[in-house]
Parts: C-alpha cells; structure tokens; sequence
C-alpha cells in the first residue's frame, strides 16, 4: 500500500523485510533458505492483495459505466416517446385548432395590454415572477412543474405587461 501511494514508509518496510532475510540468512545458514522464501510468500500475498483492490476498482468502474449506459438508453427511450407523442399531437393539432374561432386563436398569440388580458397560465408565470422577482426562468419553471422554455414564451408573449 505504501509503494503503491509513494510513501516513505514503502522503504522503511522493504528495508525491514531486507533486514529480516539478511539476518535469517546469517544468523541460521543452514536454514536460511526458509527466511527467503518467507520472504517471496510476503511479496505474493502482497501482489495478491493489490491485484484483488485494483479488481475491485475495476468492477466499480464498470458498475458505474453499465448504470451510465443503462440511464442514457432510458433517457433515450424517454425522447423517442415524447418525440412520437408530439408527432400525434401535431397530426391532432391543424384539425383542433381550424375549428376554433378566430377572436380565439388571435387571442392566443396575440400580446397582452394590460394583466388583464393574461391567458392563464401566463397568469401564472406572471404571478410567480413577482412574486420572485430575482428567480431565473428555470426556477419559475420549477416552481410551476413547466419547462424554462415555457416560462421564457410566456414572458415574450407578455412583453408589455412585465415590465
């Protein structure tokens, strides 16, 4: 572990483990063979241990990539759906809005004079953005459950009114 995150004490460590073959070797010359060997069995149990912390590492890392690749092809499912769901409701939309009337599709697009003339919903935004005069368009659009695309429509479409 020291030698690995290139600590001084991976030295002291090798040293003591020199030491302990050297003074095996000296002091019990006709079994000093075992103090090597003991030796080698630390260094393998220590290979070991490392190779078994950098599986595990990679295990993690590929944990991580497969739960990455799994919420990217679910955030690719969810696109494909509203994609298709917007497809319908364009193919519904023309035949919805020839039969409203004039005054109310002008009325729709048209932009507001006074608080008044506000839709409801930009009546909403409307009354969020004072309340929160300094919150951007994406926490408006938190605070309502729209999008900050909504709230940034709505404002356009309200130009007069908000100033």
């Amino acid at each position: 572990d020291y030698a690995r995150r290139r600590d001084w004490r991976g030295l002291v460590a090798a040293a003591a483990m020199a030491f302990y073959v050297w003074f095996g070797w000296s002091k019990v010359p006709e079994y000093g063979a075992v103090f090597v060997m003991a030796g080698f069995v630390y260094l393998l149990v220590a290979l070991r241990q490392e190779a078994a912390a950098i599986d595990q590492t990679e295990a993690a890392s590929v944990k991580a990539d497969t739960n990455w690749a799994r919420r990217m092809e679910l955030e690719r499912e969810r696109m494909r759906h509203d994609e298709r769901l917007a497809r319908i409701s364009a193919k519904a939309q023309p035949a919805q809005v020839a039969a409203q009337p004039d005054a109310t599709r002008d009325k729709l697009h048209a932009t507001p004079a006074t608080v008044a003339d506000l839709t409801e919903a930009q009546r909403r935004v409307y009354d969020a953005i004072k309340a929160q005069p300094d919150a951007t368009h994406t926490q408006i659009g938190e605070l309502l459950g729209i999008s900050r695309q909504a709230v940034s429509g709505h404002v356009a479409r309200m130009n007069g009114v908000m100033k």
